[in-house]
């Protein structure tokens, strides 16, 4: 069987204008595409290569000339190893990498290739033909498509008639696109039962083929034969238009890259995510090595480039995430821009109320201090108090305990790692003199904030969501989760294991995770009731079976067994540490939630 995954090798930017004829001042993210390819004859096959710091380090006056024209970003994601790369032209932005691949066999058009070695340099350069990208072994390793098996495509695929089959099975045919450059060729790949057109450039943007929306005249300079380019867009739109569900992927099309990564494919919950912890990294590293990695975060070790990071751990061992630089930098920004705004920026002083300190948190050019709750309290609460911070992020119950005991006046106070009762925000803000604002972050990403009207906004630039709703509630729904921009640790319909809740599509709260819902007479509690049925803040109330409930703090306990439909002992509160997450209501058992997956969830949707 054929697999297929999409990655990128940088980005850049362009004028939509440019790319599809549009009058408009916008910009379109192109990212540099790379698909890895698993054949089980050929082994993995990058479908190019990106850009490379080959490309940054040239010195020939047109590799400079291209940098001042297209600044791009480089990836510090690793594509893995593979064991053959395949060209679909020989443009910048994919052949960048090439130097970076010691020894791996080339396949490439030696028709192009030879029409663009006979150029004089000018022409070269117009072409965007860098010889100097090339590795010095090139004619050792190169592999001709024209060499593979020309076969004759069915009525199926027309206009296109003509390919060239690399494994010689059917399941990887080459494809002629010319136009754009010179010696174009697509890919088309048979993958567990769907075919997917990887088309490179024939289009920058799939709405160059679905609406033939031509690219404007500056962008024009770019195509090698502009007769040609139009001639293939046609017969892309006539193939799309006779087969409207084949994937047909442009490599720089952003919405589309992301929408097959998205596509329908088996949720994968926490508990399977982990067993498969090494499947869904670059440096397939298993989970407990991660862990220990995260423990130290040494960062001076072989996988120094990346930074190893622990969750809180608010039900048994605490989870991994891993990132590169340029990750975190996203993150930062990200961060900046929805929680506390560029405008407050200046001057700022911001302290992080953590369990476990990370590199996510460091070199990011903001003035921030961790502040560790595994340390008691009183042994750095006076220097908090001195550090004075203009911005305090933490657990809301490790919030409340600090503002008891210190006297602080932020500016921007984010309280997120927990879930908030009705009351929690009015004590927050009494302690320190303003509103808290929610932030929605794990270790699976920066998910969502509290917006300016008391909702919280999905960061959908970042992470793509869909709802499994609660079977008969429209108002609760469980995440499921794609993020569009991490590379280093992938998540990909990935369902998370808390519930939200919304109100006409607007999220509102995340209630807790589903291990804080209870069973009681065949149907679910969900902590927002246990509150409105007790009335106070200060309890905790644990389920042990199915007629066992133990509640610790104060309450209204009659209410509270007429929603349960069971007798409710009573206990007394007990301390906790400061690190760990306050759950006012919990289950002791069905850690994996089993029967609300199994039972009680919907299919995923928008």
């Amino acid at each position: 069987m054929v697999t297929l995954e999409l990655l990128e090798a940088g980005d850049c930017e362009q004028p939509e204008y440019f790319v599809n004829g549009r009058r408009t001042l916008g910009k379109l993210r192109f990212p540099a595409l790379v698909a890895r390819v698993g054949h089980p004859a050929l082994g993995t096959i990058l479908f190019d290569c990106g850009y490379g710091p080959a490309l940054l380090e040239s010195r020939s006056w047109a590799a400079r000339a291209y940098r001042r024209i297209l600044p791009f970003h480089l990836s510090t994601s690793s594509l893995g190893t593979a064991d053959a790369v395949f060209l679909s032209h020989f443009h910048p932005d994919h052949i960048g990498g090439l130097r970076d691949m010691p020894g791996l066999p080339i396949w490439h058009s030696r028709a192009g290739l030879a029409e663009l070695r006979a150029l004089g340099s000018f022409a070269q350069a117009h072409n965007a033909f860098f010889p100097e990208l090339l590795p010095l072994d090139f004619a050792s390793r190169g592999r001709a498509i024209e060499d593979c098996q020309r076969v004759a495509l069915d009525a199926d695929w027309a206009p296109f008639d003509v390919a060239y089959d690399l494994a010689g099975d059917g399941t990887l045919r080459a494809i002629p696109l010319p136009g754009h450059a010179l010696g174009q060729f697509g890919l088309l790949c048979h993958v567990d039962g769907e075919d997917v057109f990887l088309i490179a450039d024939a289009a920058w943007v799939l709405e160059n083929v679905t609406r033939l929306a031509l690219p404007a005249p500056p962008g024009r300079l770019a195509i090698a034969d502009y007769t040609a380019y139009t001639e293939t867009l046609r017969k892309l739109r006539e193939l799309k238009t006779r087969r409207p569900a084949l994937w047909m992927i442009p490599s720089h099309c952003e919405k589309t890259i992301a929408a097959y990564v998205q596509r329908p494919s088996p949720v994968i919950g926490p508990s399977e995510y982990e067993k498969r912890f090494a499947e869904f990294n670059v440096l397939g590293m298993g989970l407990d090595e991660a862990r220990a990695r995260a423990q130290a975060e040494k960062g001076d070790g072989p996988h120094g480039a990346y930074s190893f990071g622990l969750s809180t751990g608010s039900s048994g061992a605490p989870g991994v995430f891993i990132t590169n630089g340029e990750e975190r930098k996203t993150w930062a920004k990200a961060f900046v821009s929805r929680t506390i705004g560029w405008r407050n920026v200046l001057g700022l002083r911001a302290a992080l109320l953590l369990r476990h300190d990370n590199r996510l948190y460091a070199k990011q050019r903001l003035r921030l201090r961790y502040f560790s709750l595994e340390r008691p309290l009183e042994d750095w609460a006076e220097d908090l108090e001195r550090y004075a911070p203009t911005v305090l992020a933490g657990p809301p119950s490790a919030l409340e305990r600090v503002g008891t005991l210190v006297k602080l006046r932020p500016r921007i106070l984010l309280a997120g790692g927990e879930a908030m009762a009705p009351g929690d925000s009015a004590a927050l803000e009494n302690l320190f003199g303003v509103k808290p604002r929610q932030v929605y972050q794990a270790k699976e990403g920066f998910l969502a904030a509290e917006n300016e009207r008391g909702f919280l906004e999905w960061n959908e630039d970042l992470v793509a969501l869909q709802r499994m709703f609660v079977r008969g509630d429209d108002s609760r729904f469980v995440p499921v989760i794609t993020d569009l921009r991490r590379s280093t640790q992938r998540y990909a319909r990935y369902r998370m294991d808390d519930v939200l809740r919304q109100v006409d599509g607007e999220i509102v709260a995340v209630e807790g995770r589903l291990q804080d819902v209870l069973y009681a007479r065949e149907r679910l509690v969900f902590p927002d009731e246990v509150f409105t049925a007790l009335g106070v803040r200060d309890f905790e109330l644990e389920q042990f079976d199915g007629n066992r409930f133990v509640l610790r703090g104060n309450g209204d306990t009659v209410r509270l067994e007429e929603l349960l439909g069971a007798p409710v002992e009573r206990g007394s509160l007990r301390d906790r540490p400061l690190w760990e997450k306050r759950r006012r209501v919990r289950r002791a058992f069905d850690p994996e939630s089993e029967w609300i997956v199994t039972h009680w969830l919907r299919e995923p949707c928008r």
